[in-house]
Formats: structure tokens, C-alpha cells, sequence
């Protein structure tokens, strides 16, 4: 069983970023002007739980499986800005 309390969204260790996990899509925007820097097609499902390593986007996702897909920062273009 999944949790109910869902952490979709997640900031960057600067502030400067925020990650937003949406069913099979993970947007990155810039803050504070929340414009939308990238949009990376994943197939993770609807995001639970997210969490930053220096290297990678780790994301939790369910119900009908349970799944921790892994995102490798560099390849996201907004971060390398």
C-alpha cells in the first residue's frame, strides 16, 4: 500500500530549481519565476516520494507497482545552466 501524504515537487540543493514529478513527466522549473526549464518523459507512473543525491533524482512510485526510477542529473538540460 502507497502513502496518501504524496511529495511530488522537490527543490535543488541551491534554491534555484524545482523539480515537480507528474504522471510519466518530470518538469524542472526555475525559481522564483517558475518558468519551466526542461521536460523529461519518464516511465515512472504517478510519483510518490522524490529525493536529490549529488548525482541523481531518485523518485518512488505506485500503486500498481511499486518502482524507484533513478534520473541522472546531468542529463536533464536545465542543469546545465
Amino acid at each position: 500500500m502507497c502513502m496518501t501524504d504524496d511529495r511530488t515537487v522537490l527543490f535543488d540543493v541551491d534554491g534555484q530549481r524545482l523539480f515537480a514529478g507528474t504522471h510519466n513527466v518530470l518538469k524542472v522549473f526555475s525559481c522564483p519565476s517558475a518558468a519551466c526549464l526542461d521536460s523529461v518523459s519518464v516511465s515512472w507512473g504517478s510519483v510518490v516520494d522524490m529525493a536529490r543525491t549529488h548525482t541523481y533524482l531518485v523518485c518512488f512510485s505506485c500503486p500498481s507497482v511499486i518502482a524507484v526510477t533513478a534520473v541522472a542529473v546531468e542529463l536533464i538540460s536545465a542543469m546545465a545552466q
